[in-house]
């Protein structure tokens, strides 16, 4: 079978749809009876849309945020599969090689396949639900607006021509089979190995410059976004700092990534000694930075299945995160998870977490089996079969 991975922009900008490409295509690809292929549209597509991007959201982004990996780094993790950038008046020739397209569920990859491209001069195209339909707690007029234009009648008709959708969670399948109710939706989690991430820690270690081990050290790693919540987490930290006279154990925080809003947590940085941001980091060291750390707070107002909360259980930290989907799937099932309304409820479950550790040392928990690799792309290529999707 001939699968390809589309999505409009550069596997470079090394987020968690870009970590779910390259590691599923390694798999299925891993089987010499598929060619797995990732298909981008090329650099001067993601330079441009820079330009709109800074339009709609009022400011300027750095095109170079798309452009953080290496492509030689990429296809290495690629191993069998193969990574291929094409420009948009080639796409259309380019995904007719293939017997089936999974494709990111965005409004620009639904509009560039469905007025562009054309469905009906394709095979059969699968939705893979890495944005959400409905982003709670939406309060910027850009999210509003994202609820507006995914929940209503231009999505239903620029999705009209996909063949099956694919989610990661269980209120993103409720609302696909409410709005595409004829079509069929499967629910199959991320795949993520906890073994082979933890060996990364040995294999790839990372130093944190002044992380003091006798401290509780608090971990946030993610995309410097509004989604994220980075203007929530500069307040959490606030909050936590002022009992840091009480504590024991000192707390520290070690802010990873990068992005529009890398300035909030230089501040905090620049204000608080206990605070110490890193960029952009390759994905082969955070296992390392993980295992160094005691708790990961979570404050995406949004998500799908994250990565982020995966690596955390796999080095056993405390976990604290808005009651959000995604998040609600995963800790629902992990001891040591911790659930949280509001950017109060954060604080307050935070602080609960820090005061424990102050006095005792962290429960050991075993992984949860709601994401065995095995299961999981064994499903998954099912989902893809074509000669099931031509029926």
């Amino acid at each position: 079978m001939k699968i390809a991975f589309f999505v409009s922009t550069v596997l470079e900008y090394g987020g968690g749809l870009e970590k779910y490409y390259i590691e599923t295509a390694s798999k299925l690809a891993e089987d010499p009876l598929n060619q797995v292929d990732i298909i981008s549209l090329d650099d001067n597509f993601s330079i441009r849309l820079t330009t709109g991007l800074s339009a709609f959201y009022f400011k300027k982004i750095d095109p170079k945020l798309y452009f953080k990996e290496s492509s030689q780094n990429i296809k290495d993790k690629l191993k069998d599969a193969h990574y291929h950038k094409v420009s948009l008046g080639k796409l259309r020739p380019t995904l007719q090689e293939y017997d089936v397209i999974y494709s990111k569920n965005e409004l620009l990859e639904a509009t560039i396949l469905k007025l562009y491209v054309g469905y009906k001069h394709l095979p059969p195209v699968v939705f893979g639900g890495h944005t959400a339909l409905q982003y709670p707690n939406a309060t910027s007029l850009h999210a509003k607006l994202h609820n507006y234009l995914y929940g209503g009648g231009l999505y239903k008709f620029l999705a009209s021509g996909v063949s099956r959708f694919h989610v990661l969670n269980g209120a993103e399948e409720a609302a696909y089979r409410r709005l595409f109710p004829s079509k069929p939706v499967y629910k199959i989690y991320n795949p993520f190995d906890s073994k082979a991430f933890r060996q990364q820690a040995h294999e790839y270690p990372y130093t944190l410059k002044n992380l003091d081990h006798h401290n509780i050290n608090i971990l946030w790693l993610g995309r410097l976004t509004e989604q994220k919540g980075v203007k929530d987490l500069s307040q959490i930290i606030e909050y936590i700092n002022k009992y840091s006279s009480s504590f024991v154990r000192p707390v520290s925080w070690t802010i990873v990534g990068d992005g529009e809003l890398r300035y909030v947590v230089d501040d905090l940085a620049t204000k608080y000694t206990n605070v110490a941001t890193i960029g952009h980091i390759d994905q082969k060291y955070t296992a390392s930075i993980y295992s160094a750390h005691d708790i990961f707070i979570s404050t995406s107002k949004w998500e799908g299945y994250p990565y982020t909360l995966l690596e955390a259980i796999s080095c056993k930290l405390d976990i604290v995160s808005y009651a959000i989907p995604g998040p609600l799937d995963i800790l629902s099932v992990y001891k040591k998870g911790h659930i949280a309304k509001n950017r109060q409820d954060i604080e307050k479950e935070l602080l609960k977490v820090v005061k424990y550790l102050q006095d005792n040392s962290s429960e050991k928990v075993d992984d949860p089996t709601q994401f065995k690799p095995e299961k999981i792309y064994a499903d998954l290529l099912a989902m893809l079969k074509y000669e099931e999707i031509k029926k």
